[in-house]
C-alpha cells in the first residue's frame, strides 16, 4: 500500500515513512515555536513602550480579556480590515486582468486537501502563516520606529522590505510587490492605530477566507460545511463577548 500513498518513498516501510514525516513536522513546529517566543520576548518591552494603550502580547492570549471592550473593538477592526484587503485584492486582480498583464488566479491545492483534514489544515496553516508574516513585519516597524521616531518612515521602509518576497504570481513580477507594498502601508497604519491584535486577526482572516471562498465554489457539501464551521470559529470571540455583555450587562475592564 505504501507506494500508492502520495509523498512516501516506496523504499521505506510504512511506519518508517510515517515516523520520518512526523519527526520532520515536529522539528519544524518546535523551531517555529521557539523562534516565535524569542521574537515576542524581544519585542514585548519595546511594543509596550511604543503602544501603551494597546493590548500587550500577554493579554492577547489571556481569556480574561476576551470580554473586554478593547478586545472586542480590535477584533472587529481586524475582521473588517481583512474584508477590505479581500475587496482590494479582487479589484487589483481585475485591473491587472483588463490591463493585459498576467496574474495567476487562486485555486484549491487538491494535494493538500486530499491529504489533510480541510478544517485542521486551514486553521493550522492560517495560524502558522499569519504569525510567520506578521511577527517579522511588526519587528521591523518597531526597530525602525526606535531608530527614526517617525511612523511614516518606519512603515514605508518596513513595507518596502516586506514587499520584496511578493505573494502573487504576476508578470512582470514587480506587480506582486506593488500589491504587497500597498497592503503593508495600510497594515502599518492599523498597527499604530489599533495594535497587533487587529493585525493578527486580519492576516489570519485573509488567509482562511480566501480558501473558504474557493470551497464555496466547489458546490460540495463537505467543503461548504468546513467553510461555515471556520467562519463560526472566526467570529466566536465576538459572540462570546456579546453573550457576556447580555448576561452581565457590562464588559470586563480593559487590561493592557
Amino acid at each position: 500500500i505504501r507506494w500508492d500513498i502520495y509523498g512516501f518513498s516506496s523504499e521505506d516501510s510504512f511506519f518508517g515513512s510515517i515516523g520520518t514525516e512526523g519527526l520532520e513536522s515536529l522539528l519544524d513546529a518546535l523551531y517555529f515555536g521557539v523562534m516565535g517566543l524569542l521574537t515576542v520576548s524581544a519585542c514585548e518591552k519595546l511594543y509596550r513602550k511604543i503602544f501603551p494603550n494597546h493590548l500587550s502580547f500577554n493579554n492577547i492570549l489571556n481569556p480574561a480579556c476576551y470580554s473586554s471592550k478593547l478586545f472586542f473593538n480590535n477584533y472587529c477592526v481586524g475582521i473588517v480590515f481583512a474584508l477590505c484587503i479581500l475587496a482590494f485584492t479582487g479589484v487589483y486582480y481585475t485591473i491587472l486582468n483588463f490591463s493585459g498583464y498576467y496574474i495567476a488566479y487562486p485555486q484549491i491545492d487538491l494535494n493538500q486537501m486530499l491529504t489533510y483534514n480541510p478544517l485542521i489544515y486551514l486553521i493550522t496553516t492560517g495560524i502558522h502563516s499569519s504569525f510567520s508574516s506578521i511577527l517579522p513585519y511588526v519587528f521591523l516597524i518597531l526597530l525602525f520606529y526606535l531608530i527614526t521616531s517617525s511612523k511614516v518612515i518606519s512603515i514605508s521602509i518596513s513595507s518596502l522590505l516586506f514587499s520584496i518576497k511578493g505573494v502573487l504570481d504576476t508578470d512582470p513580477i514587480f506587480l506582486g510587490s506593488v500589491y504587497l507594498f500597498i497592503v503593508g502601508i495600510s497594515s502599518g497604519y492599523m498597527l499604530f492605530r489599533f495594535g497587533i491584535l487587529s493585525l493578527f486577526v486580519s492576516a489570519f482572516s485573509v488567509l482562511v477566507l480566501s480558501d473558504i471562498f474557493l470551497y464555496f465554489h466547489t458546490s460540495q457539501l463537505y467543503y461548504i460545511t468546513t467553510g461555515i464551521i471556520i467562519i463560526l470559529l472566526l467570529i466566536s470571540p465576538l459572540i462570546y463577548c456579546l453573550l457576556y455583555y447580555l448576561k452581565y450587562q457590562r464588559v470586563s475592564e480593559d487590561s493592557k
